[in-house]
């Protein structure tokens, strides 16, 4: 329920606005990173796109009703895994 990016829009949107919302942000930020991570990797452009689609596509983000869990946690793995 502390999420950030579920609990601040919940100040200024409805519940099921910021439900609407949620899915498609989660995908864009899941697809942006593995895009960062599969070019910090080395891969070109054409590979990291790629990538970050077939990261953003992956059956664990599809719209799950009673498991957004999964994708607010999934969208963080690319960003985790940057090398340092």
């Amino acid at each position: 329920t502390l999420y950030p990016l579920t609990a601040l829009p919940l100040l200024l949107l409805s519940p099921a606005a910021v439900a609407r919302l949620s899915i498609p942000l989660h995908v864009f930020l899941a697809g942006a990173l593995t895009y960062g991570f599969a070019r910090s990797l080395g891969l070109g452009r054409l590979g990291a796109v790629t990538a970050g689609l077939a990261y953003a596509l992956a059956p664990h983000f599809a719209p799950l009703a009673v498991a957004t869990y999964l994708q607010q946690s999934a969208v963080w793995l690319p960003g985790i895994l940057y090398p340092k």
